[in-house]
């Protein structure tokens, strides 16, 4: 999730207040510490303007 943040261009603050996540959660997401909700995984997509491969990736995080 990091690079696709990095590519998009936002900072993990920005990403944080764009899908409604805590910055903590961004962090810990992009460091492995959890995986993503379910509910929260449409929301990073829609955040980071994932499409194709990415959206794809990111679903089957939270898996």
């Amino acid at each position: 999730m990091r690079e696709l943040r990095k590519q998009a261009e936002l900072s993990q603050e920005r990403l944080a207040e764009r899908s409604g996540l805590t910055v903590r959660s961004i962090g810990d997401l992009e460091r492995g510490r959890t995986r993503p909700r379910r509910s929260n995984v449409r929301r990073l997509i829609t955040a980071l303007g994932a499409e194709g491969d990415d959206a794809t990736c990111l679903e089957q995080a939270a898996m």
